[in-house]
């Protein structure tokens, strides 16, 4: 018995995208909520006692550390990437969130400069 077998290949492919995509997706977001969940709040003031060790997820006095942990997709939809925010400049702090130890970051919130006005103010 000869049994002939037609399927289009370019809609299997689109599919199978689609379906990696999602897939990718959760993985990431859960990945991402477990490692999230995984921080401790942790004392205001810290002691050494109270750090965490390199391979123990750090403590959290004000929750910034789990804000900062996030994830994505790649273009081509074959990569996920879950883990800490690349801060800019020299910083420490991400590889500090990943191996442990101790550094001091400042946030400063983004805020635009306010486009100044073309038309002149009327007196």
């Amino acid at each position: 018995m000869n049994v002939k077998i037609w399927f289009d290949k370019q809609l299997v492919l689109a599919c199978e995208k689609r379906v990696m995509s999602k897939v990718l997706t959760m993985y990431g977001a859960d990945t991402m909520r477990l490692a999230r969940r995984m921080i401790k709040k942790g004392r205001k003031n810290p002691t050494e006692e109270d750090r965490s060790l390199p391979g123990l997820p750090p403590h959290s006095p004000t929750g910034i550390y789990k804000k900062l942990i996030l994830y994505g997709v790649s273009e081509d939809k074959r990569n996920v990437f879950v883990g800490p925010l690349q801060f800019e400049g020299n910083s420490q702090g991400a590889k500090a969130l990943e191996y442990g130890g101790k550094t001091t970051l400042t946030i400063r919130p983004y805020r635009p400069e306010k486009p100044k006005s073309k038309r002149p103010r009327k007196k």
